[in-house]
C-alpha cells in the first residue's frame, strides 16, 4: 500500500495541488470582499512599517 491506504476517499491528488487550490480559491474570497487585495503590499499593513 502506499502512505494513503484510502486513495478513493482522498479528495485531491496531492497536498502539493492541494496547498495551490486551496490558496488560489482563498484569495478569490478575499478579492471579493476586498476588491484589490490581490495587488496589496503586506508591509502597507504592519504598524511600525520600515521604509
Amino acid at each position: 500500500m502506499g502512505r494513503y491506504p484510502h486513495c478513493l476517499q482522498m479528495l485531491l491528488p496531492s497536498y502539493s495541488l492541494a496547498k495551490s487550490i486551496y490558496a488560489s480559491l482563498a484569495l478569490d474570497e478575499l478579492e471579493k470582499n476586498y476588491p484589490g487585495i490581490r495587488k496589496a503590499k503586506i508591509i502597507d499593513h504592519v504598524p511600525g512599517k520600515l521604509k
